[in-house]
């Protein structure tokens, strides 16, 4: 058995498939310490869980960077049998989430160098204030955009899952949307 690592015309292929669902797991995970830190009190567990979701977010922002080289350069699966607004909702939906999936990390940033506060990743790994100017008047707009941004995000991913279910269940994957990003799809029998 062929493991296919590239796309091809009825798989986005190995590489793509894994960004894919590590970044799903990891915006889970993202979510859940967003929404968590939106309701705590300044603390040491609302300090240590702002590393966690600092560190994640920068996880994230860098997988999408990798995701986003390949997927330029990747094969893609054939879209001749889809009707021509689902491409076309499907193009837009994914050009957004590519948006916010750098802006809100960027935003994030922003917010914390403006604040004068250290970003810290995983710890240890410091990440150095290159503006060095203080303003927490515009630091507090920023954090407010990168809420409202997120929660977008959640609204637009949560429409991607009722898609899917939608090819899955409904129409029972009748274009193989669900099956081309699963890991069935990789495997060729010589």
């Amino acid at each position: 058995m062929i493991v296919k690592y590239k796309g091809s015309n009825d798989t986005w292929g190995l590489i793509a498939i894994s960004f894919h669902w590590v970044l799903a797991i990891l915006l889970f995970i993202q979510f859940a310490s967003g929404i968590r830190l939106s309701t705590l009190n300044f603390s040491s567990a609302k300090l240590e869980l702002i590393d966690i979701h600092q560190s994640i977010g920068s996880v994230i922002m860098i997988i999408v960077f990798f995701r986003l080289l390949w997927r330029l350069n990747n094969t893609k699966p054939s879209n001749t049998s889809i009707p021509k607004y689902h491409v076309t909702i499907s193009q837009f939906t994914h050009m957004t989430v590519y948006l916010l999936l750098f802006s809100i990390p960027i935003l994030g940033i922003l917010y914390n160098w403006l604040s004068d506060l250290e970003i810290i990743l995983f710890g240890f790994l410091k990440i150095p204030n290159i503006i060095s100017l203080e303003n927490d008047d515009i630091a507090d707009i920023l954090i407010e955009i990168h809420y409202y941004l997120a929660l977008l995000l959640m609204l637009i991913i949560f429409i991607h899952i009722c898609a899917a279910f939608y090819h899955l269940i409904i129409i029972r994957d009748k274009y193989k949307i669900f099956y081309r990003m699963g890991f069935k799809s990789i495997k060729e029998k010589l």
